[in-house]
């Protein structure tokens, strides 16, 4: 649950869900105290003991790596490490750290470290079926901590809080491999199972974790199901499953590189992982307007070639909808791929694949629900143009990096999804209703009210509504504070939780660009609202509370 029942008082810093080992939210209950949080201040900072995974990493993980620097480097003062699943990943990260710190010459002192768990030591595993594991630690100077958690953010391919568990409790059966083992090849393939490489490379999946039970196998399953239309059926072997949404964002921007040569301009809206990790050259049409696809659509005609074009089916957090048809028909004449990022739009309510060559979404939202997990997904479109170049790098370029216990939450907590979001469906459009009538009120975003809303519809499946995620503008900045702190919900980072779930999205996002953000209508005093699976009676509840709020604050 959310943290939010009667009775409880939410404190800073608590996890959300309360109590959970593996929460991904945090509740930071005020305005103030977000903007606390967003600024660095230690009196907040102080009571954060979690967060959203990619922005905060896990206690478990940050002392897991204290104790590996501690046994293997005691000599170097002020060291730290960063831990990844694959070598791969951790030598992708060294070479980013010496890239940006600018620094060639091995003054830097960033090295690579890994380490194994044999199956002799796994035979007795009850918790994880697993044949082998493996563990990849970057150590650098503290002075670099911002650039390796600017990787670890941007990349989402650090290992999980369920990993560091498992890796904590068997730390002595960690042993580290010398460097003749990495370069005779033991290494690199992440978690090995009984799928050969050769198998998994006429399959489509890549060795890795594996997927000794099959629970990964029904996921897939259940996501090709769910994407398929008549027209377009999709089987299980095209869908690739990651450790987060932004990893399977990550890793098909540099499928997209090994397939065109990354020689070409990359239009985005996902940017920090395409332009500050890749080095890509981005630009972003951030209105999601006809008048920008206009301007590319001329850049194209003069000579400008694109190697991709990004979007979110609807924007978050403007809730915009961009022109799909119109993209697809401008990539099918000037032969770039486009990837579409469904996660807001999920693939109960939308298809988006028919104008798509590559669906993404984050399995951390809604697919999961549960907000204890994290996940990302990749779709081929079989009968994308793309597809069988795109099928073959990723044969090549494919590992399983997530690890079989998290698989197995998701799985659990996916069972029901196609169920929960018609709720959800339903509850954000009475709460928008309820909102769009009060006099403080200047804007909700919401797909089902938005000038986009006819290319919305042109995607939308037969019993599809529009969504569990809409943005607040009121007239005055005082009263979104005065409503978002009187808004009894669980507050914090993420979206697409079972519970409703708000927060300042601006100040989470973009504290250190918000002139930037404001110039795309994304405004400091944007209020997110996720809305969740409560009783339609407790939705109207809470916000009708929170406007009265409002008006007693006048």
């Amino acid at each position: 649950m959310g943290s939010t029942g009667e009775g409880y008082a939410p404190k800073i810093g608590d996890s959300i869900p309360l109590d959970d080992d593996h929460a991904i939210s945090v509740q930071l209950p005020t305005w103030e105290v977000t903007v606390g949080w967003a600024s660095r201040n230690q009196k907040v900072l102080q009571h954060m003991t979690n967060g959203y995974p990619r922005f905060f990493i896990h206690h478990s993980i940050v002392k897991l790596a204290e104790r590996l620097v501690r046994k293997y480097r005691p000599g170097r003062k002020g060291a730290e490490g960063i831990l990844f699943p694959t070598r791969n990943i951790a030598e992708e990260c060294w070479k980013y750290l010496v890239r940006k710190a600018g620094k060639n010459d091995g003054s830097l002192n960033v090295e690579v470290l890994s380490f194994m768990m044999d199956r002799e030591c796994l035979r007795h595993e009850k918790t994880v079926d697993l044949n082998c594991a493996e563990l990849h630690m970057v150590i650098y100077g503290a002075d670099l901590f911002s650039l390796a958690k600017a990787f670890w953010q941007h990349t989402g391919d650090g290992i999980s809080s369920r990993y560091s568990f498992f890796c904590t409790d068997h730390f002595e059966d960690l042993q580290l491999v010398d460097e003749k083992q990495v370069e005779g090849g033991k290494l690199g393939n992440g978690f090995e199972n009984k799928v050969t490489k050769k198998d998994a490379a006429e399959s489509g999946i890549g060795v890795g974790y594996g997927d000794k039970e099959g629970t990964k196998t029904t996921i897939r399953e259940r996501i090709a199901g769910m994407i398929s239309t008549n027209e377009n059926p999709v089987v299980e072997k095209d869908v690739y499953l990651y450790p987060s949404g932004m990893s399977a964002m990550a890793n098909i921007g540099k499928c997209i590189q090994a397939v065109t040569g990354g020689s070409r301009f990359l239009y985005v809206d996902t940017v920090k992982v395409l332009s500050v990790i890749d080095d890509n050259e981005v630009k972003i049409y951030g209105h999601c307007s006809s008048t920008e696809l206009d301007s590319l659509s001329l850049n194209l005609s003069q000579g400008t070639r694109i190697s991709a074009l990004f979007c979110e089916f609807p924007g978050n957090p403007l809730l915009r909808t961009p022109d799909l048809q119109r993209i697809r028909n401008l990539a099918d004449q000037y032969n770039f791929i486009v990837i579409c990022d469904d996660t807001i739009g999920t693939f109960i309510n939308v298809d988006v694949q028919k104008y798509s060559d590559v669906v993404v979404t984050s399995l951390s939202k809604l697919f999961s629900g549960g907000c204890n997990v994290m996940g990302g997904s990749l779709v081929l479109n079989p009968l994308s143009q793309h597809y069988t170049e795109l099928k073959e790098r990723l044969s090549i370029l494919f590992i399983d990096t997530l690890f079989p216990p998290d698989a197995a939450v998701l799985e659990l907590n996916s069972r029901d999804f196609a169920t929960r979001v018609p709720k959800t469906n339903i509850n954000a459009s009475l709460i928008c209703s309820l909102l769009s009538s009060h006099p403080s009120v200047a804007h909700v975003y919401y797909p089902e009210h938005s000038t986009s809303r006819h290319l919305y519809d042109r995607c939308r499946k037969p019993n599809g509504g529009y969504g569990y995620l809409l943005s607040i503008l009121f007239h005055k900045d005082k009263d979104a504070v005065t409503f978002f702190d009187n808004l009894h919900v669980a507050k914090g980072p993420s979206l697409g939780t079972n519970f409703t779930l708000a927060c300042p999205y601006t100040l989470f996002a973009h504290w250190r660009e918000l002139e930037w953000a404001g110039e795309y209508g994304v405004v400091e005093h944007l209020v997110r609202i996720s809305v969740g699976m409560e009783e339609s009676s407790v939705c109207e509840g809470f916000i009708i509370k929170a406007l009265e709020a409002v008006e007693k604050s006048q």
